[in-house]
């Protein structure tokens, strides 16, 4: 699941500024970053999906996804923060820094000034959700989507 994000992500224009190095450069940095991720959310914080296609009769990953769920969110705990802080050590101090001090502070600010203070906590959160190259633009993603929103209730205000 780690390599198949990393890979869904490799030609993505935003994952050099964010990881410091191009996949096919160091794929390692990268795994490490989707680990990071998909780790979270296995302690129990989050939940992880994995959709499946038939090639010739077997079945192959072909997307991932990870959510957070009303009361969850990315990086809340103490064992969520180990992993990613495995995550950071291994990467160039100054791209750590960028994620600690421009990064994760702008999109918590993002958030509260977007959905108000302590909204997003409450919904529910596509954190990640990424598809193998080979099965792009075959609905992989859409039918992730439609599979956790069909797990949810869904109210609108206005």
């Amino acid at each position: 699941m780690v390599n198949l994000i990393s890979i869904a992500f490799a030609s993505n224009p935003l994952t050099l500024p964010a990881l410091g190095v191009t996949y096919e450069n160091d794929p390692g940095v990268h795994n490490d970053f989707n680990r990071a991720q998909l780790y979270a959310a296995l302690t129990g914080s989050g939940r992880v999906l994995g959709a499946f296609i038939d090639v010739d009769g077997r079945e192959q990953l072909a997307g991932v996804s990870v959510w957070y769920g009303p009361g969850r969110q990315f990086l809340d705990d103490d064992e969520q923060r180990g992993h990613w802080t495995a995550f950071a050590r291994k990467t160039d101090p100054k791209v750590s820094q960028w994620w600690a001090e421009v990064m994760l502070p702008r999109y918590d600010q993002l958030t509260r000034e977007g959905l108000g203070d302590g909204v997003k906590k409450e919904l529910l959160h596509l954190q990640v959700i990424g598809t193998h190259p080979k099965f792009q633009q075959r609905g992989v993603g859409k039918a992730m989507i439609r599979h956790m929103l069909s797990q949810v209730s869904v109210c609108f205000s206005q």
